[in-house]
């Protein structure tokens, strides 16, 4: 029975706060406290955000369109300029477009490779070159 008084005498909550100038600050909704920093890359207001370039598209999505009627060279730079992004200030929005281009570049370039091996077998062979 000793041990039960022990457990009850210690109260589990704190006591009530009975002090008249205690307050709690809590900021208004409207108070700048309230309102968090914007962060970097964050929609501060839609008003303030650019427009991508090149008739909205972007950079590098106008290169991978133009890589169609241009035999694919606009890939090789948009390619470029997407390994080459962290030393650029380039908007991470056209990022899609840049990948598209890096894409279309391996594309065009293994096309490429495989159309110069047949023709380079169909001529030495046609010739008796002999590769022993």
């Amino acid at each position: 029975m000793a041990e039960q008084n022990k457990l009850e005498d210690v109260p589990s909550d704190p006591p009530p706060n009975t002090d008249p100038n205690h307050s709690i600050n809590i900021p208004d909704s409207g108070t700048v406290d309230s309102v968090a920093p914007p962060t970097h890359g964050s929609k501060v207001d839609e008003g303030e955000e650019k427009r991508l370039g090149f008739f909205g598209f972007g950079f590098g999505w106008d290169l991978f369109i133009l890589g169609f009627f241009l035999l694919g060279i606009p890939w090789l730079v948009g390619a470029v300029i997407f390994l080459l992004m962290i030393c650029f200030n380039a908007d991470m929005r056209d990022k899609y477009g840049y990948l598209a281009c890096f894409i279309g570049a391996i594309g065009i370039s293994l096309f490429l490779d495989s159309i110069e091996r047949e023709t380079c077998t169909t001529k030495c062979f046609s010739q008796g070159v002999d590769f022993s």
